[in-house]
Protein backbone atom coordinates (compact mmCIF):
# COMPACT_ATOMS: atom_id res chain seq x y z
CA UNK A 1 0.00 0.00 0.00
CA UNK A 2 2.79 2.42 0.94
CA UNK A 3 4.62 1.57 -2.30
CA UNK A 4 1.55 2.47 -4.34
CA UNK A 5 1.28 5.78 -2.49
CA UNK A 6 4.84 6.69 -3.35
CA UNK A 7 4.29 5.72 -7.00
CA UNK A 8 1.28 8.08 -7.22
CA UNK A 9 3.18 10.91 -5.53
CA UNK A 10 6.22 10.37 -7.77
CA UNK A 11 3.96 10.45 -10.85
CA UNK A 12 2.44 13.79 -9.76
CA UNK A 13 5.87 15.33 -9.06
CA UNK A 14 7.23 13.96 -12.35
CA UNK A 15 4.33 15.42 -14.34
CA UNK A 16 4.85 18.82 -12.71
CA UNK A 17 8.58 18.76 -13.49
CA UNK A 18 7.87 17.89 -17.13
CA UNK A 19 5.42 20.79 -17.42
CA UNK A 20 8.01 23.14 -15.88
CA UNK A 21 10.31 22.29 -18.82
CA UNK A 22 7.83 24.01 -21.16
CA UNK A 23 9.02 27.67 -21.37
CA UNK A 24 5.55 29.24 -21.53
CA UNK A 25 4.21 27.17 -18.64
CA UNK A 26 7.35 27.81 -16.56
CA UNK A 27 7.20 31.57 -17.18
CA UNK A 28 3.52 31.83 -16.29
CA UNK A 29 3.93 29.68 -13.17
CA UNK A 30 6.75 31.90 -11.92
CA UNK A 31 4.62 35.01 -12.48
CA UNK A 32 1.78 33.40 -10.57
CA UNK A 33 4.07 32.40 -7.69
CA UNK A 34 5.57 35.88 -7.48
CA UNK A 35 2.17 37.59 -7.45
CA UNK A 36 0.51 35.24 -4.98
CA UNK A 37 3.37 34.30 -2.62
CA UNK A 38 2.08 34.50 0.95
CA UNK A 39 -1.19 35.82 -0.43
CA UNK A 40 -4.57 34.01 -0.51
CA UNK A 41 -3.78 32.05 -3.70
CA UNK A 42 -0.44 30.90 -2.32
CA UNK A 43 -1.98 29.77 0.97
CA UNK A 44 -4.78 27.99 -0.88
CA UNK A 45 -2.25 26.21 -3.08
CA UNK A 46 -0.17 25.14 -0.08
CA UNK A 47 -3.30 23.84 1.65
CA UNK A 48 -4.38 21.85 -1.42
CA UNK A 49 -0.91 20.32 -1.89
CA UNK A 50 -0.60 19.39 1.76
CA UNK A 51 -4.07 17.84 1.82
CA UNK A 52 -3.21 15.86 -1.27
CA UNK A 53 0.07 14.59 0.14
CA UNK A 54 -1.58 13.66 3.45
CA UNK A 55 -4.31 11.79 1.60
CA UNK A 56 -1.76 9.85 -0.46
CA UNK A 57 0.86 9.18 2.22
CA UNK A 58 -1.28 9.23 5.38
CA UNK A 59 0.84 9.14 8.53
CA UNK A 60 3.96 8.54 6.40
CA UNK A 61 3.90 12.25 5.51
CA UNK A 62 4.92 13.06 9.10
CA UNK A 63 8.38 13.07 10.64
CA UNK A 64 8.85 12.60 14.39
CA UNK A 65 9.45 16.05 15.95
CA UNK A 66 12.64 16.43 18.00
CA UNK A 67 12.99 20.20 18.52
CA UNK A 68 10.73 21.98 21.05
CA UNK A 69 8.97 25.25 20.17
CA UNK A 70 10.48 28.60 21.14
CA UNK A 71 8.51 31.65 22.36
CA UNK A 72 8.85 34.63 20.02
CA UNK A 73 6.30 37.20 21.22
CA UNK A 74 4.12 37.86 24.25
CA UNK A 75 1.03 40.01 24.82
CA UNK A 76 -0.13 40.77 28.35
CA UNK A 77 -3.10 42.58 29.87
CA UNK A 78 -4.46 42.62 33.41
CA UNK A 79 -6.70 39.63 32.60
CA UNK A 80 -4.85 37.57 29.96
CA UNK A 81 -1.46 36.45 28.69
CA UNK A 82 -0.79 35.34 25.10
CA UNK A 83 2.41 33.71 23.84
CA UNK A 84 3.37 33.16 20.19
CA UNK A 85 5.60 30.16 19.52
CA UNK A 86 7.95 29.35 16.65
CA UNK A 87 7.54 25.66 15.85
CA UNK A 88 10.13 23.63 13.97
CA UNK A 89 8.35 21.70 11.19
CA UNK A 90 10.40 18.60 10.26
CA UNK A 91 8.17 17.81 7.25
CA UNK A 92 7.45 20.32 4.49
CA UNK A 93 4.20 18.54 3.60
CA UNK A 94 2.33 18.72 6.91
CA UNK A 95 2.13 20.98 9.95
CA UNK A 96 2.58 19.56 13.45
CA UNK A 97 0.08 20.40 16.18
CA UNK A 98 1.08 22.81 18.95
CA UNK A 99 0.43 21.71 22.53
CA UNK A 100 0.76 24.26 25.34
CA UNK A 101 0.60 23.62 29.07
CA UNK A 102 -0.10 26.53 31.46
CA UNK A 103 -0.18 26.48 35.25
CA UNK A 104 -0.89 28.98 38.03
CA UNK A 105 0.62 28.01 41.38
CA UNK A 106 1.00 24.46 40.05
CA UNK A 107 -2.67 24.18 39.02
CA UNK A 108 -3.44 23.75 35.28
CA UNK A 109 -5.31 26.51 33.48
CA UNK A 110 -7.32 26.30 30.22
CA UNK A 111 -5.35 27.40 27.16
CA UNK A 112 -6.85 28.74 23.93
CA UNK A 113 -4.68 27.79 20.95
CA UNK A 114 -5.06 29.59 17.63
CA UNK A 115 -2.41 28.56 15.12
CA UNK A 116 0.94 29.29 16.76
CA UNK A 117 -0.53 31.46 19.55
CA UNK A 118 -1.64 30.28 23.01
CA UNK A 119 -3.73 32.44 25.37
CA UNK A 120 -4.71 32.09 29.02
CA UNK A 121 -7.70 34.26 30.04
CA UNK A 122 -9.72 35.18 33.15
CA UNK A 123 -6.64 35.99 35.23
CA UNK A 124 -6.46 38.20 38.28
CA UNK A 125 -4.19 41.25 37.85
CA UNK A 126 -0.59 40.38 38.70
CA UNK A 127 -1.12 36.61 38.36
CA UNK A 128 2.00 34.63 37.39
CA UNK A 129 1.54 31.92 34.72
CA UNK A 130 4.11 29.28 33.77
CA UNK A 131 4.02 28.12 30.13
CA UNK A 132 5.66 25.22 28.32
CA UNK A 133 5.02 23.89 24.82
CA UNK A 134 5.76 21.03 22.43
CA UNK A 135 4.73 19.90 18.95
CA UNK A 136 2.84 16.66 18.33
CA UNK A 137 1.98 14.52 15.30
CA UNK A 138 1.09 10.85 14.67
CA UNK A 139 4.79 9.92 14.75
CA UNK A 140 5.36 11.27 18.27
CA UNK A 141 5.96 14.44 20.29
CA UNK A 142 8.89 16.80 20.70
CA UNK A 143 10.46 17.45 24.12
CA UNK A 144 8.79 20.14 26.22
CA UNK A 145 10.23 23.63 25.86
CA UNK A 146 11.88 25.43 28.75
CA UNK A 147 9.37 26.85 31.22
CA UNK A 148 8.41 30.47 30.56
CA UNK A 149 7.00 32.45 33.50
CA UNK A 150 4.99 35.58 32.71
CA UNK A 151 2.97 37.84 34.96
CA UNK A 152 -0.27 39.58 34.00
CA UNK A 153 -0.18 43.37 34.22
CA UNK A 154 -1.26 44.98 37.47
CA UNK A 155 -4.36 47.10 37.79
CA UNK A 156 -3.11 50.66 38.40
CA UNK A 157 -4.35 52.16 41.69
CA UNK A 158 -3.89 55.89 42.27
CA UNK A 159 -1.13 55.98 39.67
CA UNK A 160 0.57 52.89 41.07
CA UNK A 161 -0.02 49.34 42.23
CA UNK A 162 1.43 46.42 44.14
CA UNK A 163 2.96 43.01 43.51
CA UNK A 164 4.66 40.22 45.46
CA UNK A 165 6.63 41.97 48.25
CA UNK A 166 6.66 45.36 46.57
CA UNK A 167 4.51 48.44 45.91
CA UNK A 168 4.99 51.29 43.48
CA UNK A 169 3.69 54.77 42.76
CA UNK A 170 4.45 57.38 40.15
CA UNK A 171 4.32 61.03 39.20
CA UNK A 172 4.67 62.56 35.76
CA UNK A 173 8.49 62.44 35.98
CA UNK A 174 9.41 59.46 38.17
CA UNK A 175 8.39 56.12 39.61
CA UNK A 176 9.14 54.95 43.14
CA UNK A 177 9.32 51.22 43.86
CA UNK A 178 9.47 49.94 47.45
CA UNK A 179 10.39 46.27 47.89
CA UNK A 180 10.85 44.34 51.12
CA UNK A 181 14.33 43.01 51.98
CA UNK A 182 15.44 40.63 54.78
CA UNK A 183 16.28 42.22 58.15
CA UNK A 184 19.96 43.00 58.46
CA UNK A 185 20.46 43.63 54.74
CA UNK A 186 23.32 46.07 54.14
CA UNK A 187 24.12 48.20 51.12
CA UNK A 188 26.96 45.93 50.03
CA UNK A 189 24.50 43.02 49.91
CA UNK A 190 22.40 44.76 47.25
CA UNK A 191 23.07 44.83 43.51
CA UNK A 192 21.00 47.24 41.40
CA UNK A 193 21.27 47.80 37.65
CA UNK A 194 19.36 50.44 35.70
CA UNK A 195 19.01 50.32 31.89
CA UNK A 196 17.07 52.44 29.41
CA UNK A 197 13.86 50.39 29.76
CA UNK A 198 14.55 47.77 32.46
CA UNK A 199 15.98 47.43 35.95
CA UNK A 200 17.32 44.53 38.01
CA UNK A 201 17.65 44.08 41.77
CA UNK A 202 19.36 41.21 43.60
CA UNK A 203 20.04 40.73 47.32
CA UNK A 204 22.82 38.50 48.61
CA UNK A 205 21.45 35.32 50.17
CA UNK A 206 18.18 35.38 48.22
CA UNK A 207 17.56 32.46 45.83
CA UNK A 208 16.19 34.64 43.03
CA UNK A 209 16.53 38.34 42.08
CA UNK A 210 13.84 40.66 43.40
CA UNK A 211 13.60 42.06 39.86
CA UNK A 212 15.26 40.46 36.82
CA UNK A 213 15.30 42.93 33.92
CA UNK A 214 11.83 44.13 34.88
CA UNK A 215 10.23 45.86 31.90
CA UNK A 216 8.49 49.21 32.20
CA UNK A 217 5.22 50.15 30.56
CA UNK A 218 6.39 53.58 29.37
CA UNK A 219 9.08 54.47 26.84
CA UNK A 220 12.38 54.82 28.70
CA UNK A 221 14.37 55.80 31.78
CA UNK A 222 17.32 58.07 32.49
CA UNK A 223 19.60 55.32 33.89
CA UNK A 224 22.25 57.76 35.16
CA UNK A 225 19.68 59.67 37.22
CA UNK A 226 17.97 56.63 38.80
CA UNK A 227 18.83 56.02 42.46
CA UNK A 228 18.23 53.52 45.26
CA UNK A 229 18.56 53.47 49.04
CA UNK A 230 17.96 51.16 51.99
CA UNK A 231 15.24 52.30 54.39
CA UNK A 232 14.81 50.82 57.88
CA UNK A 233 11.44 52.30 58.96
CA UNK A 234 8.71 51.21 59.29
CA UNK A 235 10.22 47.91 58.05
CA UNK A 236 13.37 47.07 56.06
CA UNK A 237 12.85 47.85 52.38
CA UNK A 238 14.64 49.06 49.30
CA UNK A 239 13.48 52.34 47.75
CA UNK A 240 14.11 52.70 44.00
CA UNK A 241 13.58 56.05 42.30
CA UNK A 242 13.28 55.73 38.52
CA UNK A 243 13.54 58.91 36.48
CA UNK A 244 11.48 58.90 33.29
CA UNK A 245 13.04 60.09 30.06
CA UNK A 246 9.80 61.88 29.14
CA UNK A 247 6.79 62.82 31.30
CA UNK A 248 3.91 60.36 30.98
CA UNK A 249 1.14 61.83 33.11
CA UNK A 250 -0.77 65.10 33.24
Amino acid sequence: MVGAQFVVLAAVVGAYQLLMRVPIFRREMRKFQKLSRRGPFYRLGVWVVRRGVRRVLGDNAYVEPTIPPKPTHTRRTTESIAVTWRCHQPSKWVVDELWVDATVDGAPRPVEIDGDSATVRDLEPGTSVVFRARTVNPKGASPWSKELELRAHQEPVDGGGEGPNYVWKQTSKQIQVMCAVPPGTRGRDVQVQFASATFSVAVKGEEAPLFDKAQLLFKALKPDECTWELVADPHPHLLLTLEKLEPTLG
